[in-house]
């Protein structure tokens, strides 16, 4: 149930006035007037907005005497924000992806003999082609399972 709430979310996050919202109420509070100006949209469209980002957790509302509901991001939309969270997974996942590149392309290596009419088994009894389809097959297995895992880590939080 949760995570079909986080992909809603996140749906709803796609769409480019909610994200310019967002930047907007990241800066400091404002009305439902207010960001439409800004954002040069008409008032309708932007409560509806709002009211979706409300009910998707990010930006809270609160009654204003003067000027009706002022919105306000969350601590939950302000992580949107939070960069460097991901910073350590984005940097893992890149250096696994090298890894498992690197890894792919010295185990191909094995397949491209110079010797075309020798078959693929008598080309293993070479130690050296036998310790490079191993490295590179452990290399691109590890790569992409840690390319995976990062990627899991990503969207899953």
């Amino acid at each position: 149930m949760k995570k079909s709430i986080e992909l809603q979310a996140f749906r709803v996050l796609l769409q480019p006035s909610l994200v310019d919202i967002l930047l907007l109420l990241n800066e400091q509070e404002r009305s439902a007037t207010h960001l439409a100006g800004l954002l040069e949209m008409n008032t309708v469209d932007v409560q509806y907005a709002l009211q979706l980002l409300v009910k998707q957790g990010p930006v809270r509302q609160r009654e204003n005497n003067s000027l009706g509901y002022i919105y306000e991001i969350t601590s939950k939309g302000r992580q949107i924000f939070d960069i460097k969270r991901f910073r350590i997974i984005i940097l893992l996942g890149i250096s696994a992806f090298i890894v498992y590149s690197l890894g792919l392309i010295i185990f191909i290596n094995c397949f491209s003999s110079p010797i075309y009419d020798v078959s693929f088994m008598m080309q293993l009894q070479d130690e050296m082609v036998r310790q490079q389809f191993i490295i590179g097959g452990v290399a691109a297995l590890s790569g992409l399972t840690v390319v995976i895992y990062s990627l899991c880590k990503l969207i899953y939080g």
